[in-house]
């Protein structure tokens, strides 16, 4: 992330999906990452193809795409409470 930003890469260019590096790094709990990521102008508005914002998209189940963690633990709240820490809202 730090080389791509020092080489001014977009930190709000999307992908097939419609969806930011913040939405990775919220749905896969890289808690540093988005920290950086919002540092540097990442927004919380964009809404990916299915009409979610990274917040709602970090809050979808996560199992078994989310290997950070337990793959049946549903319950994990932390990045949602990162993301409305650092200012995100629906």
């Amino acid at each position: 992330m730090r080389v791509a930003v020092a080489l001014e890469s977009d930190v709000n260019a999307v992908n097939n999906d419609g969806e930011t590096a913040l939405y990775l790094a919220a749905f896969h709990g890289f808690e540093s990452v988005v920290r950086f990521l919002v540092r540097h102008g990442a927004g919380f508005e964009i809404q990916n193809a299915r009409g979610e914002t990274p917040l709602a998209r970090a809050m979808r189940a996560r199992a078994p795409a989310r290997l950070t963690r337990s793959l049946t633990d549903y319950s994990d709240t932390r990045m949602e409470g990162l993301l409305r820490e650092l200012g995100a809202t629906f």
